[in-house]
């Protein structure tokens, strides 16, 4: 089964816009399937499964607490038609949480040995190389040429992901031939950027770090393939058109230097001036490139929603820091909040004022939606995992397990993802999509079963 997790979580297109968003889309009625699947055909599989009480009483009082904050919140409001409501907004909050301990026993249940662990990393590969013939080159295609318009257009009406207020996204076919840029199969560019980023690249990353062959599952000499791989991923990043793809490639490469040996962190750094002077001619000499750093990275337009919808986000914080103001009703906080000089242009205007006001800041929404009442138990709890995963590290070097290099892989793995994930999220992305949780809990799984293996457990 572990084989089909991550194939199966990008297809997030929207089956009903009515539904709460995390029934709307189709993994979390396959995954439910499989979870059952198993719990039937395996004893003891669901017995096996144990609720922590401390987690369990902190869950709790975050949902009364959501549940104060959406009845205060809906009343002092004057845009209930940009809210939940009160039946639809409680209901979303069950089902978040929901979904988290949904989606941490379904790991636990599928991850059950180091075997089903190594398959789920080897699937994470094939499905990217799968996915970059079938979507990626394509549209890398469509981006400089029409010639692959007809395939474009053909996945992008099957599996992408809409913004329901945004026709002109997609008005010729689908958002690449649209926009011209790559966005897989999310609903623009940079929630496709912060996807690769944050669920594959990671992988990469660790690999190249350690030398480490996930279908040799064995330490080998050359990581060519894996540098390949870097490199593709960072032309598709830079052909998305986007700060964020930018952003990704940036701290990707500085997560490689850091991380590196002594001895390669030399060669790193003798191929990133090379780098560098040649990304300077072609930003010189190059007019497609020269435009292309110019527009989404060293003069970007359009920055004055994210800026002032963030601040708005954590002045909602400082105004409401216990038990934030709700989530699912942070639109007329944003509006009461937002600098005004950020509200000068098209898209406040004819977009945000007629619909809403998104959060563009992950954090941002963290912070405003659920306060410290939710912000502490969950940095409290990554603090700790973080300390478990260095004391894994520590532990695997010395130790005469034949998978100890394949958790030492896992555990830089789960590094990079926090450092990836930490800065994008001051940006905003479809963070809500089951695949985010299904990486972050498989590093969750992996952490608890290599201190077990290495007799670290309290």
């Amino acid at each position: 089964m572990e084989w089909f997790i991550i194939p199966i979580s990008l297809f997030t297109k929207n089956i009903n816009y009515t539904l709460p968003s995390v029934l709307a889309t189709l993994p979390i009625y396959v995954f439910a399937v499989m979870m059952l699947y198993r719990c039937v055909t395996v004893r003891g599989t669901f017995s096996a499964i144990m609720v922590n009480r401390k987690v369990l009483t902190i869950t709790l009082i975050n949902i009364l607490a959501q549940l104060v904050m959406i009845i205060y919140s809906y009343n002092v409001t004057n845009q209930p038609e940009n809210t939940s409501g009160l039946s639809t907004g409680p209901v979303n909050v069950f089902l978040f949480f929901g979904n988290i301990f949904f989606v941490y026993y379904f790991m636990s249940v599928i991850i059950k040995d180091d075997a089903s662990a190594l398959n789920f990393t080897k699937s994470i590969l094939i499905t990217l190389f799968v996915f970059s013939v079938l979507v990626l080159i394509p549209q890398a295609i469509a981006t400089v040429s029409r010639k692959t318009d007809m395939w474009v257009n053909l996945m992008g009406r099957l599996f992408e992901v809409e913004h329901a207020n945004r026709g002109d996204f997609y008005w010729v076919g689908s958002y690449t031939t649209t926009m011209r840029r790559i966005n897989g199969f999310s609903s623009e560019a940079a929630y496709f950027s912060a996807q690769i980023g944050i669920v594959f690249i990671p992988f990469i990353l660790a690999a190249i770090k350690n030398h480490f062959d996930y279908f040799k599952n064995a330490r080998v000499r050359y990581v060519w393939k894996y540098l390949g791989l870097l490199l593709f991923l960072f032309l598709i990043l830079l052909l998305a058109k986007t700060s964020t793809g930018i952003l990704v490639i940036i701290i990707a490469l500085l997560c490689l230097f850091v991380s590196a040996p002594k001895e390669y962190r030399r060669i790193y750094f003798v191929i990133g001036i090379v780098g560098l002077v040649l990304l300077a001619g072609l930003y010189q000499f190059v007019p497609y490139v020269h435009a292309l750093l110019t527009k989404y990275l060293f003069a970007k337009q359009g920055t004055g929603n994210r800026v002032g919808g963030t601040i708005g986000l954590f002045k909602t914080f400082l105004h409401y820091p216990l038990f934030g103001a709700g989530q699912g009703y942070l639109s007329y906080y944003i509006f009461k909040f937002v600098p005004h000089a950020t509200t000068l242009n098209g898209e406040f205007h004819f977009n945000f004022l007629k619909t809403g006001y998104p959060a563009l800041s992950i954090w941002g929404m963290i912070f405003a939606s659920f306060g410290l009442t939710g912000v502490v138990p969950l940095f409290i709890y990554l603090y700790n995992k973080i300390k478990l995963a260095w004391r894994i590290k520590k532990q695997a070097i010395t130790s005469q397990l034949s998978n100890a290099i394949f958790y030492n892989t896992i555990v830089d793995s789960f590094y990079f993802t926090l450092v990836l994930f930490s800065v994008i999220a001051f940006f905003t992305f479809s963070w809500g999509d089951e695949i985010y949780l299904i990486i972050f809990f498989f590093y969750i799984v992996m952490l608890k079963r290599a201190s077990k293996e290495l007799n670290l457990e309290r």
